[in-house]
C-alpha cells in the first residue's frame, strides 16, 4: 500500500475492513503517516501450499498485516525504491489477527542496499510512534504447514530492525505458534497491560511468552 519512492500517503483511515485468505499478508504498508486502523480483521494468512518445504519454491512469511520500510525481502530492485520511506503517527486498534502464520509484524528490513545502523536512529527507512492497543490476536500459528513451522516468525505480535517509540497496550494475544511478542532489536518500546497465554503451538519447548533478542 503506497507508491514506491518519495511520496507518503498521509492521513489513511481503515474502520472494520476485513482482509481473509491471503496468501503473503493481508495488507502490507511500506509508508505512511497518520494511519488509523480501527476494528479491521486479519485473517487466513498462510500462503498457497501444504507441500513440504523443499518443494515449494518461495515460502512467504503468512503475516496478516506488516508494516515495514526498506522491503529488501521481497525484491532488490523494490527495496531500492523503497529505501527513503518512513511510517510514522500509525494507530491500530480494537482489530482481530487470527488464523494467520503471525498476526502483525511491525519492521525496517536492515538487509536493503546501502543500508547502516545509523539509519534506524535517522529518518531513513524508519518506523515511528506505532501503537498498537486493545486488539485480540488468537491462532497464529502453523496451522500443520511444515514449512511455516519452519519458519521463525509464528508469533501473534512482532517487532523488527530498529521501528522506535512502539506501544503495545491492552492487547490479548493467545495460541501463538512459538511467541506471543517476538522483539528483534526495537528502541523505545513499551509493553503494557497486555494478557499472553497459551504460546507455543507449534513448539513447546521453545516458546516464550515474550521474546526479547538484539
Amino acid at each position: 500500500l503506497c507508491p514506491p519512492g518519495d511520496s507518503v500517503c498521509v492521513t489513511l483511515t481503515f474502520r472494520r475492513c476485513v482482509f481473509d485468505g491471503n496468501r503473503a499478508a493481508g495488507m502490507l504498508m511500506t509508508s505512511g503517516r497518520g494511519v488509523d486502523i480501527q476494528g479491521c480483521t486479519f485473517s487466513h494468512t498462510l500462503g498457497q501450499s501444504t507441500a513440504p518445504p523443499d518443494t515449494i519454491p518461495y515460502r512467504p512469511p503468512c503475516m496478516g498485516l506488516r508494516l515495514e520500510t526498506r522491503f529488501a525481502s521481497f525484491d532488490a530492485e523494490f527495496a531500492a525504491w523503497t529505501a527513503a520511506d518512513t511510517m510514522e503517527d500509525v494507530r491500530i486498534s480494537g482489530c482481530t489477527f487470527a488464523d494467520n502464520a503471525t498476526g502483525l509484524e511491525v519492521s525496517t528490513d536492515g538487509g536493503a542496499p546501502g543500508w547502516t545502523p545509523t539509519d534506524d536512529l535517522t529518518r531513513r527507512g524508519a518506523i515511528s510512534h506505532v501503537t498498537i492497543e486493545n486488539n485480540t490476536f488468537r491462532d497464529n500459528h502453523a496451522h500443520g504447514r511444515a514449512w511455516l513451522d519452519a519458519n521463525e516468525h509464528r508469533a501473534g505480535l512482532r517487532f523488527w530492525g530498529f521501528p522506535r517509540e512502539c506501544v503495545a497496550r491492552g492487547n490479548t494475544i493467545t495460541r501463538s505458534g512459538r511467541y506471543g511478542i517476538q522483539v528483534l532489536s526495537s528502541r523505545s518500546l513499551s509493553l503494557v497491560d497486555n494478557l499472553i497465554t497459551a504460546t507455543g503451538i507449534d513448539s513447546p519447548r521453545v516458546a516464550a511468552s515474550i521474546f526479547l533478542s538484539g
